[in-house]
């Protein structure tokens, strides 16, 4: 029976999260800004991720 249970929250879990992708053009109207993460270290790796960011 939990095996029932679990199963079925699982699909409609994956079923939620495929209609939340859903929709749209995927291309912005205008300027997009994305916020990069970095939990690397900084003094080391940072200049190499702004040099991707800046070709990308």
């Amino acid at each position: 029976m939990r095996r029932g249970i679990a199963a079925t929250a699982l699909v409609a879990s994956i079923a939620l999260a495929a209609t939340a992708c859903g929709g749209g053009s995927g291309k912005a109207d205008g300027p997009v800004t994305i916020t990069w993460w970095d939990t690397s270290n900084a003094t080391n790796e940072a200049p190499a991720y702004q040099a991707l960011a800046k070709e990308g």
